[in-house]
Parts: structure tokens; sequence; C-alpha cells
């Protein structure tokens, strides 16, 4: 883990990493990455305890998927909790997942942390069939993105450790 993050008045107001399955930027906030980071590492869980996936995701994330389960299947299939070493799919708890639609796609949401300007400058909006727009930022303007971003004012600090995208 970087030290920045630990550093008062030196946390970066975003950090960004390449997308793993793509040539592309994405950015967010600290907190946001290292959510979804945390959510990542509990999905590749492979047992519900033992300092696994109950361990690993969020309290009110898991409550949520949990509810929401509950919901899909009209609580005709409420969802059961594993025993603690009984091996464990994600997509049991959470079929969205098998869609792509589960966690959240941050590079469908980019107009979150990023100014519209800079997003029709440095993105390049695109569709998918099934999952809809995303913005692609090219890793090859990497330098020139970053001083743009360093000019409006914002720290920025690339996390390649955190999973993220």
């Amino acid at each position: 883990m970087s030290l920045s993050f630990l550093e008062p008045g030196n946390a970066p107001d975003l950090v960004y990493r390449e997308a793993p399955h793509m040539d592309s930027l994405v950015f967010t906030s600290p907190e946001d990455a290292m959510f979804l980071d945390q959510i990542h590492e509990a999905i590749g869980a492979g047992t519900w305890t033992e300092f696994e996936f109950e361990y690993l995701m969020p309290d009110a994330e898991l409550a949520e998927l949990i509810e929401r389960h509950n919901e899909d299947c009209g609580y005709e299939e409420t969802f059961l909790i594993p025993r603690p070493t009984e091996r464990f799919e994600f997509s049991q708890l959470c079929a969205a997942h098998m869609d792509g639609d589960y966690p959240d796609w941050y590079q469908k949401m980019q107009e979150v942390w990023l100014p519209s300007d800079f997003l029709e400058r440095w993105g390049r909006l695109e569709t998918t069939v099934l999952n809809g727009d995303f913005w692609n930022i090219d890793p090859a303007n990497e330098r020139e993105i970053l001083v743009d971003l360093s000019e409006r004012g914002l720290k920025v600090e690339k996390r390649e450790d955190l999973y993220f995208y």
C-alpha cells in the first residue's frame, strides 16, 4: 500500500490504473477504489468464513446482496449461508456477477469522478452489446492526462495494486 494514504494531507484526490482486461485507464476516488478492490477480493474467496468471503466483503454490501438475492427469488429460495469450510461460489449469491452486472463497472461511471470536458478530450465513449456505454481512456496519453489533471488542481496516484476498473 502506498504511504500517501497514511500521511495526513497527502492523500490523492483520484487514483487510477490500467483496466486489467483492456487498454484503458480508469479513475476513481481512493475510497471507492479500495471498496471495489475489497469486493473483488471477497468474490475470489473459496469459502464463506475462515477469513475469506464473509470477512472480506464489506458488511453493508453483504447484507444488501443477501436481501437482493432473497427479493429476486421471491423469498422462495432464501439464501442459506454455507457452512464455514464449505466451498462457496459467488454466483450462488449474486447471479448478476455472471452477467457482468456486479460489482459496478467503474469505466461506465467515469463522469462521477472526472469533468465532462476532460472526458470529451481524453476519453472515447464506447458501447457494449450487453452492458451499455463505457469510457475508454487511452493509456498512451497517460503523461498528458496527468498534467491536465494536475493543472485542474487534482492530485492523482497510480494504484495498480488495487483491483478496480
